[in-house]
């Protein structure tokens, strides 16, 4: 399976050193995703995607205060984290 022409541009304007950190925002969004829809599913919230960008924010945050380095430097800029 062939990943979608978006997401080939997006990986190919960042930088090898930045991939970490790329690979690692992916990860959290689809799981923050994963969280919301479970919530929409489950408990009847209604779908919202500023939610999800607050909670991607937030647990961002997070990682980055528990050592997700190469997160930081795409979060960073956004949050009061360093």
């Amino acid at each position: 399976m062939q990943a979608k022409p978006e997401l080939r541009r997006a990986i190919v304007c960042v930088a090898s050193s930045g991939m970490k950190g790329f690979n690692s925002l992916i990860i959290l969004v689809a799981w923050e995703i994963w969280k919301h829809r479970n919530l929409c599913v489950f408990e009847g919230v209604r779908p919202c995607v500023q939610s999800v960008v607050v909670a991607v924010f937030e647990e961002g945050s997070a990682w980055c205060w528990d050592g997700a380095s190469a997160l930081r430097g795409l979060l960073s800029p956004h949050l009061s984290i360093e």
